[in-house]
């Protein structure tokens, strides 16, 4: 449990500092339920329904990577579903692996993720789908970072207000699902929709016009009876998540003059896992991952840039203190080392006392102090001695936030920084 404690409080109040309790045994997202659905629904989920195959991918996991655009979720369920149409000896009903290979290979080459389109390249000489390997090969080359370096817009996410900020995602992320399965129909409908009272500046609404166009020309004339299927999945996908209150997007004030913003940081010179990492967080930030426990975020990013399961686990005698992968920094009152922190690290806090003075024009200052038992973040940055962090059940939030920590506050226990 994290605990703020005034000391001495004078003028207005300062906002809490992010708290987490200890973490629940971190659990994957609920699949979704088809039998409280209405009818339409139920057909498209009876067209995809193939018992055999549950114990290699569900279904709903496809639909939920859709909706978020995640490369790593599509490629993992599409390995899988190949790996269980070798075991049984045959296609997949309504939606084929190799149809899925050749979503999360688009999917990964419009993020430039070499480690994703790597799997699939591995995946496409294991299994036999040989001609998918050219396709792989030209999305590596025309979607590489190097190439879409500095392409897109740019958000201040200090002077944006959150729901301009979600507005903005969300849009993004339905014109790529769009994309991804030739989806004209919701194209359409997403161009009509900008033309209604939407606070988005001109800069902002020129961006996704142009999205939006560059969609509509790589959409074939008419889906293919597989997209449609997955349309429709996607479609049910994000609307249960729109109606989970804590899984829809969440409004959050961005204050800290030190915050430093997704959208500046350059991920393409990070290692492939940190680059996965921190492309599945930032994704997530106003939506809860898991069980909303700050240890999800963690394990179900890792889980989806390596493609394996991942298990948390601390030493026998401190359960707690999960291990991430390398340590490559330990920040401590004495020694600070946050030179050596990456965006996509992940940050196990142990024992952390942080304390402070601020001091108000008219003289008058207030102390506070914050603590965190067992927390876990993962990094987006640093400036100075503040590392700026994704994390989730902050200040009772049970969804992606942003926060920051200042290295130089803390005064008891230790922050490790673990490299997936």
């Amino acid at each position: 449990m994290r605990r703020l404690t005034w000391l001495m409080v004078l003028g207005a109040a300062w906002a809490a500092a992010p708290a987490c309790r200890a973490a629940d045994a971190p659990r994957t997202d609920e699949p979704l339920n088809a039998e409280d659905s209405e009818d339409p629904v139920e057909d498209f989920y009876s067209m995809l329904e193939d018992p055999p195959f549950d114990r290699y991918v569900d279904y709903a996991v496809v639909g939920n990577a859709l909706t978020r655009g995640d490369a790593g979720m599509l490629t993992n369920a599409a390995l899988r579903a190949a790996e269980g149409e070798r075991v049984l000896l045959r296609p997949r009903k309504g939606v084929t692996a190799e149809h899925l290979m050749r979503l999360a290979a688009q999917a990964a080459a419009m993020d430039g993720d070499a480690a994703d389109l790597d799997r699939l390249a591995k995946g496409a000489k294991t299994y036999g789908m040989i001609d998918l390997l050219p396709g792989i090969e030209s999305g590596r080359k025309l979607f590489s970072p190097d190439r879409s370096a500095g392409q897109g817009l740019r958000v201040n996410v200090e002077e944006t207000p959150p729901q301009v900020f979600a507005l903005l995602r969300d849009y993004r992320d339905q014109i790529r699902t769009a994309r991804l399965l030739g989806d004209r129909n919701t194209l359409d409908a997403l161009e009509a929709g900008l033309g209604t009272g939407l606070a988005l500046s001109e800069a902002q609404r020129a961006y996704l016009t142009g999205l939006i166009a560059d969609a509509r020309k790589a959409a074939p004339e008419k889906q293919t009876p597989e997209d449609e299927l997955l349309t429709k999945l996607a479609g049910a996908s994000r609307g249960e998540e729109d109606d989970e209150g804590e899984l829809a997007n969440q409004p959050q004030q961005v204050t800290d003059a030190f915050l430093v913003s997704p959208q500046t940081v350059n991920t393409g010179r990070l290692p492939a896992h940190n680059r996965a990492v921190f492309a599945y967080c930032e994704r997530r930030v106003g939506k809860r991952v898991g069980s909303g426990q700050c240890a999800d975020l963690a394990q179900l990013a890792i889980e989806a840039a390596t493609g394996r399961s991942f298990s948390v686990r601390g030493p026998k005698n401190a359960p707690g203190d999960y291990v991430w992968g390398r340590e490559v920094a330990e920040i401590t009152p004495r020694s600070r080392g946050v030179g050596a922190l990456e965006p996509g690290d992940v940050l196990q806090f142990h024992g952390a006392r942080f304390a402070g003075k601020i001091t108000h024009p008219d003289g008058n200052w207030q102390s506070w102090e914050s603590t965190a038992d067992h927390h876990t973040a993962v990094v987006v940055g640093v400036k100075g001695d503040v590392i700026t962090v994704f994390q989730e059940n902050s200040d009772g939030k049970l969804y992606v936030t942003l926060g920051t920590y200042r290295a130089g506050e803390l005064k008891a226990g230790w922050v490790k920084a673990y490299r997936p």
